[in-house]
Formats: structure tokens, sequence, C-alpha cells
């Protein structure tokens, strides 16, 4: 979720101007149905319109004909907080039972409670969008159960204190964290962090997030700083070689080398704290997981660090990191930083916190039922989506829980956690778990479709996620193989949303036995619309290309409310989709 500030007037005028003065007739030729996800829970949050207390069912029927009129023919609703709900449940809590809200949001949490428990947001969304000609979709995530932080972080309990304000972990996974995906038992932490330390530290290698002139962090204005508990910290004296540039597609990076580091937190900082620094003006950025942050050893090996943040102003003495979930930022005047090795309590049990084990009967069960809850709505479908709170760089560490290990055992012979095992056999036992939930999550839908937004198959490449478009939270799942092939001959599919890059071809007659499965491309819209966008990204020209392309059924794009942000975009959309010159 991120925080947007509403400018609604803009927008609305632009879409009353659109009606007043007509619209064209629509040729002939077949474009693709746009669609968009609606989180709920932020249109709560950021949409102030009304009461303060209660996002008022006028205001949201407001909304819901902005969208129609726009041009959109469905809205994905997304219908929890991970695990909370936004919608009366008998098998996970209500969003605000327990206490249980953002506790950074507290007065838009509230209204978020108080809204939900005044009327069934299901429901309404549903009549909504068929009074203005739309159809009414239920979003849902296989791996939005909870909540992780990208090292290999734990819980322990089921307090909300103990679990770092992740208060939306289903109660279900709390009181069993054995449900979650749980790490190669014969790889702790401990040992990566002993080989990160093997050696000192000889290099730093950051290349910004996207393009960003002049560079802000120069070798007139760094510094390090190391600690060895992350309390007090000490300046790095001895000299060590700064340099700068552009990658070939025009990246800031930046190198600090000739090192000779032995700490056990290192802190990139500035020689002269920005005191008077806008909190809002981020120095450089980039985001973890995605080739952009790089330490060495004097070996000139890479070596396993957790990257974190100070996130208060620094007065001369430089303060504590704390891990971040997917991204390393600088707000002017604070500060990024590293701890060599992996964090986590070695005395609990490893999970991938968030990421539920589909080959445990009970995990199934419950995934299936919290599923069944949205298909007694009468939705006209369902999207079934893999992004996730969830994220770290070494997926495949994860998934040796004892009941995999005994169907790696009754399938080739050798034991999971003693002997070599082979990670795609691996990964396909997860696989196979997938491809049963989604057909029992089919199974309860009385024939309404069913989609999947998905990546690219494996047989594409490994890499076959690094896309133009990368979403959000599914880098951790771009190993994972999709079986299209078992999807489409058991019925469990109808349609596919695809992520980071369109792979369209794949899908022939063959390979989806002959269904007509419809294809349509998915677009993060924070991503093209406010941050992130890919270079020399022209959004008229790739939705204008979208719109002609006979050859898909969809876009979907997410999320609605991004458009407020920037309502020029807006009113360029309803023009296209409404077919006005």
């Amino acid at each position: 979720m991120m925080k947007v500030n509403l400018k609604l007037t803009p927008w609305l005028v632009s879409l009353s101007m659109g009606l007043c003065m007509g619209l064209t007739v629509r040729s002939e030729e077949r474009h693709p149905a746009f669609a968009t996800t609606l989180d709920y829970l932020d249109y709560v949050f950021f949409d102030k319109e009304g009461s303060p207390e209660v996002y008022e069912l006028e205001v949201y029927e407001k909304r819901i004909k902005e969208i129609a009129e726009m041009g959109f023919k469905k809205i994905y609703l997304r219908t929890s907080s991970l695990g909370y709900a936004h919608y009366p449940s008998k098998v996970i809590p209500m969003y605000g039972e327990g206490g249980v809200t953002h506790a950074n949001y507290p007065e838009e949490a509230a209204r978020l409670a108080k809204t939900i428990r005044t009327y069934d947001v299901c429901k309404e969304t549903i009549r909504l969008c068929h009074k203005y000609g739309m159809e009414a979709w239920a979003w849902d995530g296989p791996f939005e159960t909870g909540m992780c932080l990208p090292y290999e972080a734990t819980i322990k309990g089921t307090d909300h204190a103990e679990v770092r304000n992740w208060g939306f972990v289903d109660p279900f996974y709390l009181e069993h964290l054995e449900y979650y995906v749980m790490r190669d038992p014969e790889l702790t932490a401990n040992a990566l962090t002993r080989t990160a330390r093997r050696l000192p530290i000889g290099k730093i290698v950051c290349t910004e997030v996207k393009e960003r002139m002049p560079l802000q962090v120069t070798a007139d204005n760094v510094a390090l700083f190391i600690s060895d508990d992350n309390v007090t910290y000490r300046r790095v004296t001895r000299p060590f070689r700064f340099t700068s540039g552009l990658t070939e597609k025009g990246y800031n990076t930046f190198s600090i080398e000739d090192l000779d580091i032995y700490a056990n937190y290192v802190k990139i900082g500035h020689t002269v704290p920005f005191q008077d620094a806008d909190p809002e003006a981020i120095s450089f950025a980039f985001m973890v997981g995605e080739d952009q942050l790089h330490v060495f050893n004097i070996a000139g090996e890479e070596i396993a660090v957790t990257w974190m943040i100070n996130g208060s102003r620094i007065d001369g003495e430089s303060g504590r990191l704390t891990p971040q979930e997917n991204c390393a930022l600088d707000y002017g005047a604070y500060e990024v930083g590293f701890y060599v090795g992996r964090l986590h309590d070695e005395t609990q049990r490893q999970v991938f916190v968030g990421v539920p084990q589909y080959r445990i009967p009970a995990v199934m069960d419950h995934q299936v039922a919290r599923f069944a809850e949205l298909a007694a709505y009468p939705f006209d479908g369902f999207m079934v989506n893999i992004r996730s709170h969830s994220r770290t760089d070494y997926a495949e560490l994860y998934g040796f829980n004892p009941e995999v290990r005994e169907i790696y055992k009754q399938l080739y012979g050798s034991d999971l956690w003693t002997e070599p095992y082979d990670l795609k056999k691996l990964l396909m036992i997860y696989a196979d778990g997938i491809a049963d939930y989604l057909a029992k999550c089919k199974a309860t839908t009385g024939g309404r479709p069913l989609y999947l937004s998905t990546l690219p198959p494996a047989e594409l490449g490994e890499r076959a996620v690094q896309g133009e478009f990368n979403a959000a939270g599914t880098a951790a799942f771009e190993r994972l193989p999709w079986l299209y092939d078992r999807y489409f001959k058991e019925g469990s599919v109808d349609g596919i949303s695809m992520m980071c890059r369109n792979f369209a071809d794949y899908f022939t007659p063959e390979r989806t036995h002959g269904r007509k499965i419809r294809v349509g491309v998915f677009r993060e819209c924070y991503r093209f619309l406010t941050m992130c966008r890919p270079e020399n990204y022209d959004f008229e020209a790739d939705m204008t290309a979208l719109y002609n392309d006979s050859s898909l059924d969809e876009v979907e794009l997410y999320e609605t409310l991004e458009f407020h942000e920037v309502p020029e975009k807006a009113a360029f959309l309803r023009r296209l989709l409404n077919g006005e010159k």
C-alpha cells in the first residue's frame, strides 16, 4: 500500500466535461477489455471525501461510477489485508479484530474497521458494478497470508508485539508456524553469516533504481560508519576510493573500493549531516533483490548481506539500522547500510512468513475455505494473483517441510534433509500443490471463471520474470514452475493475466488442450505512473498499443486509485477507452 495525496477535483472535472461533450461512435474493431484492481483499504484510507469516521456508501458509489465512466469493464475487488478480511468471515478475522490495524495510520485504520462493519463491501461492490454496467470479480492471493521481510526472519508466539507489528499475519499461521514453507535445515543463517565474515569487506557497489541526475552521493559527501552491535557506530577513517558513473541504460551507479572493513554492520552516510534536508527528498534509492546492491570481500567474492535503513535524522552520530522490506532509501538526512550476513533468531524455526506450504492438508483446507467464502458471493469471476508482501532473495532455500520430505522420499527414494537433492524436483512438488489449490478453488465457483495473474513458464528462461514491467512482490516465485498444461487440462484456469512481459505466443491450442483461454497483460500502475517507470516509458503510447492489440482479451491495471495522482493520465485513458477523438 502506498499513501497518496488525493486531488479528486481535476479528475472529476475531466470526466464530466467528456460526458457533456458526447462520445464518438466506437468502431467495430476488436479491443481488449480494460479491468482495474480496486484495493478497498486504499480508498477508505486516502479518499477523504465525506465522513472522517466511515467511508460512506454514497462516496463509494460515486467512485464506482467514475471508474465505469472511464471505460473500465471490470473491477477486481481486493478483499483482505493479508490475513484479515474486509468482509464478514468465519475463516479469518475481520480487519480491526483484536485491535489489529495499521499502527502508522491510526485514524484511517479506525475508519476502515468501522466501515466494513457498516456495510458488506463485497455485496455492495457487486451491486454497484452491475448498476453501472461492469463485472465485479473477487481478487485473492495464495501467498498473501502475512508479511515477511526479505531476510530470513522468524516470528515467535502470537502476541502482536512479538511479531514486530506484522498485525496481518493470519492467526491460523501464527498458531502453526510450521505450516509456512520451511527453510533448508542444513543451511542456517549462522553458516551464511560465518561465510560472509570470512574475509574483510573490500568493495560496495550500488546502482540506483531509476535515472537520477545529478548523483547525490559524491566523493565529497560520502562517509562510512561501522559497528559491532548496531548501537555504537564509528566512522571509517582509512582512505577509500569512490567512483561513479552511468550504466548503459543511464542509471546512476557508484562504487566504494579499496576497503578493508571487518564489522557486523556497515552504513553509507555523509561527511556532513543534511540537517535541513527535506525529509521527502531522496538522495539515492535502491531496490533490494533487483541486482542493484552488491558487497564483495577483499578476494572479490560477493557476500551475503541484509540491507537496512536508519529511519531517524542523524546529528553527527549515526543511529541504529532497521531491516527494510524491499528497498534501501536515503531520505537526505537518513542513511542506508547492511548487516554482514543474514539476520534471524537461530533458536526459532525458520519459515518464510506469508507463503503457505500447500502440500500440508490442513493448509490446503484452510486456504480453500478462505476462497470458498468469496465464492459464496455472486461475483462474476475470480482472480488469483501471485503478488505477495512476503519477499526474500533466497526463495529456493524454502520448502523443506517434513511433509515435503516424505513426498520426496516416496518419489525419489532419498532424504531431502540429509542427502543431495534436485531443486527442480523439489520445486515441482510445491508447484503441484499450487495446481491442486487452483483446482479446488475452481470447484467452488459453480462454473464461474477463474483467472491466474502470474509469470512466464520456466522453459522460457530462468530469468523470464525480468521483463519490462516487473510486478512488485513476485521475485520470490520466479523459479517456481507454472503448470499451465495441467491447469488447462483440468479446467481450473480460464484466463491468464501476464505479469512482467507478454508471452501470449506460449498459449498454443496444443497447450490449452483446445480450450479458449482468455489472455491479458498486467500493469503495475504505481510503477508506470508515479514511481520506478521503465526507461523512456510512454504511458499514452503503451495504453494505445494495448488498446489496439486484438490478440489480447484484457488489460489489468493495478490499481485505480493511482490515477487520482495523475488526473491527466486518467483523462487520456477515458478518451481512449470511450473511443473519443
